[in-house]
């Protein structure tokens, strides 16, 4: 019986061109911690330690704390992910299907362009978490070799037909008073009725890290079983019609960047992020959304404040400072303005918020002026530092900014778009059916 470590070095011989880029050594285990079993899947182990790097990732990703609660909470969905990916390299060895060190190298600099950073600091932010840089690689490795298989065993078999084309040219054409949306998605499915559970509980973590300020593209990276989740679940432009009804119907109600709750559909759920959208040409500007009102007792040129702060070591470690960013980004992000607050800061360590009460504007401190200049009630402040920790400013009223959101001119997709679209979404169903038969056929032990 092969260990997971072993397989994959035995799989990299059919698959793998080994990448230039430098991995750190693993650090020294003892041989039973690494050979220990979490799962085996055809004779072949994923052990322990591959399963607690592969949590820490996730975590890592998605923000949230590294705290035994939420390490159970996740622990299945992350295991299930691994034993995908031990079939999908399983059967792309199979097949013959091979990644070069170019696909590897290019997957690494998209991670990093999606994280506005560089594949160096993507390796120093890992070592940072606790994360095996080896271990972000065999997911790169798995994804890619799953992306070849899918494309050279099942897109042969698909024939979008210029009939298809021509129903969903027509009826976008009927319609075009519609809107078109940019949007990402993340998509989970659901094998059966006893899956229903499982997948539901794993949705509200999603939706919560995204609600404390996960990323995104992080998130669906790690979790999306949609093709699309490789460019962090971006499905560009799509126009009325091309989703199903009560995804639209979700899209219609979202403001730009907002991300919707799971919406179940045929087969598993998505979860929506609104990027943009447009009208038809010359239709009207869209009305902004309502303003907060002035909360009672503050006069014209004050305002009312409350302040935040995070309390930090003296001298923070690298790796705590990796885990103070991560919380400080999903504090920012979580804040709804001052309704609330106190209940909000409270799902953070160290960390608690003060009322300043109204202030004039002509009283304040100049620093702090300056930090609020521009808000809108509700929103907060950039962070800053203080000898209390890192701090940040809420507005809870006055000086409401002007929002206007202008609707851009509709735009009629091409014929080679829609068929693009209608070969992907063609293309997503077979390969989940595919992964499906992959794990019925498969002898596999969870431990």
């Amino acid at each position: 019986m092969l260990s997971f470590a072993t397989a994959r070095r035995f799989l990299a011989a059919a698959i793998l061109v080994v990448p230039v880029l430098s991995v750190a050594p693993r650090p020294a285990l003892a041989e039973e911690d690494i050979s220990r079993a979490a799962a085996i899947v055809n004779d072949v182990v994923i052990s322990t330690y591959d399963l607690e790097q592969r949590i820490n990732l996730v975590l890592m990703s998605s923000g949230a704390p590294s705290n035994p609660d939420t390490r159970a909470r996740v622990r299945d969905q992350v295991l299930r992910q691994l034993i995908d990916e031990m079939l999908q390299l399983q059967e792309a060895q199979e097949l013959e299907i091979k990644v070069e060190r170019e696909d590897i190298e290019k997957a690494l600099e998209r991670i990093a362009q999606q994280n506005n950073t560089t594949v160096e600091d993507v390796q120093a932010t890992l070592k940072a978490n606790s994360v095996d840089f080896a271990t972000l690689i065999v997911q790169i490795q798995a994804e890619l070799a799953w992306g070849k298989l899918i494309n050279a065993r099942l897109a042969p078999r698909i024939n979008v037909s210029d009939e298809e084309i021509d129903l969903v040219y027509n009826r976008i054409a009927e319609n075009a008073e519609r809107r078109q949306f940019q949007v990402s998605e993340i998509f989970i499915s659901v094998d059966s009725e006893e899956d229903e559970p499982r997948v539901r509980e794993l949705l509200g973590q999603i939706y919560s890290a995204m609600q404390r300020g996960a990323p995104f593209a992080a998130i669906a990276r790690q979790y999306s079983e949609a093709s699309s989740a490789a460019q962090g679940g971006d499905i560009g432009w799509v126009s009325e019609g091309q989703l199903p009804e009560n995804v639209e119907d979700v899209l219609r109600q979202l403001q730009r960047g907002q991300v919707s709750e799971p919406i179940r559909v045929v087969g598993g759920y998505y979860i929506m992020a609104l990027r943009d959208r447009r009208d038809r040409a010359g239709a009207p500007t869209e009305a902004p959304p309502p303003m907060p009102e002035r909360p009672a007792g503050v006069p014209e040129g004050s305002v009312r404040l409350m302040r935040v702060v995070m309390q930090i070591p003296r001298d923070p470690s690298q790796e705590q400072m990796a885990e103070i960013q991560g919380r400080l980004r999903g504090l920012r992000e979580a804040i709804r303005g001052c309704q609330g607050l106190s209940d909000v800061v409270k799902q953070f360590p160290r960390t608690s918020a003060q009322s300043f009460g109204v202030i004039r504007l002509a009283d304040m401190n100049a620093d702090y002026r300056r930090l609020i200049e521009g808000l809108k009630p509700s929103e907060v402040s950039q962070p800053f530092g203080t000898s209390a920790g890192i701090e940040m400013l809420v507005v809870c009223g006055d000086r409401p900014m002007p929002v206007v959101f202008e609707s851009t001119p509709f735009e009629m997709p091409t014929r080679e778009d829609i068929g693009e679209r209608l070969f992907n979404q063609e293309l997503s169903m077979q390969a989940r059916r595919y992964m499906r038969d992959l794990r019925r056929d498969a002898v596999i032990e969870i431990r």
